[in-house]
């Protein structure tokens, strides 16, 4: 246990309890004893791992605007190698959704749907460990007078039309299982290709990568903005944006 807890421990995982506890449950259903000796070899590895982790970090917030104007809506190329297409619309749709960027990597054309009053609703899942995006619905409205250009649907709706010129099968059809944002291939990018995407824009918008201690600032997904407003729309500061 004291081998194991140094790995934890060198790899600060905040999370190492869970893991403990998923090997306390292993170790009982294959018919072993979980003695006292263990319990207190695991209370004491628990405490070393976690002792001196400090709070857990928050991701970095972002200007929607001022990635925009670097990776503009209309820019249909990869940004990243391997990366999403679209990668503008991306980041404005990730934003309105407040998607994390594997629910971007793994998002499908048969997840969207468009109402006809042009609102623009996104099967999501409720969870992580919901990839078939079973669990919930949400939607937006054109916003564009509001916002002065940045429209989570609109964004959605001009990827459908790239999607179409680009991925249309002889039939005129989308494959039934194409990714919202693939690659230049029409792969599924990765979720490290995504991140990657959000990290390039931040870097050429002017923000850092990383913070003092060498940690990632943008790798948790599109879930934090500091600014989604025009010019006196007075939607600035730490915000999270929820769609329902």
């Amino acid at each position: 246990m004291d081998d194991i807890g140094a790995t934890f421990k060198q790899g600060r995982y905040r999370s190492f309890p869970n893991y403990l506890s998923r090997a306390k449950a292993l170790h009982i259903e294959s018919g072993f004893v979980w003695t006292q000796q263990l319990d207190r070899g695991a209370r004491d590895a628990s405490r070393s791992v976690l002792r001196g982790i400090g709070p857990a970090r928050q991701a970095a917030e972002f200007e929607l605007f001022a990635l925009l104007v670097q990776v503009p809506l209309d820019l249909d190329d990869p940004v990243t190698r391997s990366g999403p297409t679209g990668p503008g619309r991306m980041l404005c749709a990730g934003t309105f959704w407040v998607l994390r960027e594997i629910e971007l990597s793994f998002a499908k054309v048969r997840h969207i749907s468009i109402a006809p009053d042009g609102s623009v609703s996104w099967d999501l899942p409720v969870s992580k460990t919901d990839p078939a995006a079973i669990g919930c619905t949400r939607s937006w409205a054109c916003v564009c007078a509001a916002l002065y250009g940045a429209c989570g649907a609109c964004a959605v709706k001009r990827q459908l039309v790239f999607l179409q010129k680009t991925f249309m099968l002889p039939d005129g059809t989308l494959p039934p299982d194409l990714p919202l944002f693939p690659t230049a291939s029409g792969a599924t990018p990765s979720k490290q290709s995504v991140v990657s995407t959000i990290e390039e824009a931040a870097h050429r918008s002017g923000a850092a990568r990383l913070d003092s201690h060498g940690y990632r600032l943008f790798s948790g997904g599109l879930r934090v903005a500091g600014h989604l407003g025009g010019p006196g729309q007075g939607l600035t500061g730490r915000r999270r944006f929820r769609t329902g």
